[in-house]
């Protein structure tokens, strides 16, 4: 899915030059906690996206609901919005298919979860035959 996410939303012509530094200096509050997390990352081998993923707290289904309508998205196409024009972009969020939206991705991972569910329920789990060791 995240693949054909990302081919929905490339251009078609990439620009793959590094836009210039906004004008200032980056708040120190914001270096601060950059330089919190790549020291965690550096000696201690955390990394912030796995900790996140690997949250019970990240795992609520209704997470990202709260977290759209705490910020105003409401619609879900507004999950997509973008303030670049859409000719460069090659792409509108009119043109992504129902499977691309949350709520879909959201049903397909109850659907999982629930199968994982009766499967230990049933106790129906996929066997691993094991191949003797040859001889040496």
């Amino acid at each position: 899915m995240r693949n054909l996410l990302r081919d929905l939303t490339l251009p078609r012509v990439p620009n793959l030059e590094i836009p210039p530094s906004p004008p200032g200096s980056p708040p120190l509050e914001t270096t601060k906690k950059f330089e919190q997390f790549l020291d965690l990352k550096r000696s201690k081998g955390v990394h912030f996206n796995k900790r996140l993923a690997e949250s019970s707290k990240a795992a609520n289904p209704q997470l990202p609901d709260r977290l759209l309508a705490f910020i105003g998205l409401s619609d879900p196409r507004d999950q997509y919005e973008t303030g670049v024009p859409r000719d460069l972009l090659g792409w509108h969020v009119a043109d992504f298919p129902p499977s691309a939206f949350r709520m879909a991705l959201r049903h397909g991972q109850d659907k999982l979860r629930k199968e994982k569910e009766q499967e230990k329920t049933n106790g129906t789990r996929m066997a691993v035959e094991f191949v003797p060791p040859l001889n040496q």
